[in-house]
């Protein structure tokens, strides 16, 4: 069972980190979702607390290393 596991920069729990996982991270930065502490956890990508444009930065980074 994966549940339980997270996977840093998905967001909607589908185990791939793609252009939807950035849409949420818009939506939670513009103020129009507020996270889950999960979702807070997996969107932190630098782990400094803020959601930010930095943290879309490395989840695209992730994507294109994929």
């Amino acid at each position: 069972s994966a549940e339980g596991n997270i996977l840093i920069g998905t967001q909607n729990n589908d185990f791939i980190v793609n252009i939807q996982d950035i849409i949420l991270v818009v939506g939670y930065i513009l103020g129009n979702d507020t996270p889950s502490e999960n979702e807070f956890y997996v969107s932190d990508i630098n782990q400094d607390q803020i959601i930010n444009i930095l943290d879309i930065m490395m989840i695209l980074d992730i994507i294109f290393e994929s």
